[in-house]
This record gives structure tokens, C-alpha cells and sequence, in this order.
């Protein structure tokens, strides 16, 4: 998505399994369309995961306050983001 409003448009239209969102994103930020997606009927089911390059604890918490069920420091390890969606990864796989 190019941006926060058009995220939210895509998710209602495509309806996930998983959506991943940075927070910080252009027009609406990461938490505005986590509490979009958990307050409509149509998305409140799908699993959020957001990600950002500015981690602090309280930016995980808000955004675990508002829906999001985890929240990663970018970079982060593609098989932390991988079990966390339930994507078996091989064991011993380098990280990255």
C-alpha cells in the first residue's frame, strides 16, 4: 500500500489473514489503521503486526493497545516474522 488510507482500503477489500503495518506510514499512521481494522465488523478478526524503525516500549504497548499482536524493531529477523504468522521455519536457519 502506498500509504495508511489506501492499507485500509486494500485489507477491506482483500480481507487477510495477517496484515503487517508500519507505523509510521504517510496520510494514517500504523495505530489509526490497527484501530480501523479492529473496529470494523469485516476486519476486526485479522491479525496485526506492526513493525517500526522508531521501537520504544511505549510505541509497542500503544500499539498493542489499539489491536496489533506483536510489535517489531526493524530490521528485524524474517523467521521471528515468520513464527509469529505460524510459517514453520527450518531449524538452524541463519537470520535475516
Amino acid at each position: 500500500a502506498r500509504d495508511g488510507f489506501d492499507a485500509g482500503r486494500k485489507v477491506v477489500s482483500i480481507v487477510p489473514d495477517v496484515v503487517l503495518v508500519d507505523i509510521k506510514m504517510p496520510g494514517m499512521d500504523g495505530y489509526a489503521v490497527c484501530e480501523q481494522l479492529k473496529a470494523d465488523s469485516r476486519t476486526k478478526h485479522i491479525r496485526v503486526i506492526a513493525m517500526t524503525g522508531y521501537y520504544t516500549p511505549e510505541n509497542a504497548r500503544r500499539i498493542m493497545g489499539v489491536g496489533a499482536e506483536a510489535c517489531l524493531s526493524k530490521p528485524f529477523d524474517n523467521n521471528v516474522l515468520l513464527e509469529l504468522v505460524g510459517v514453520p521455519t527450518p531449524r538452524g536457519a541463519d537470520a535475516g
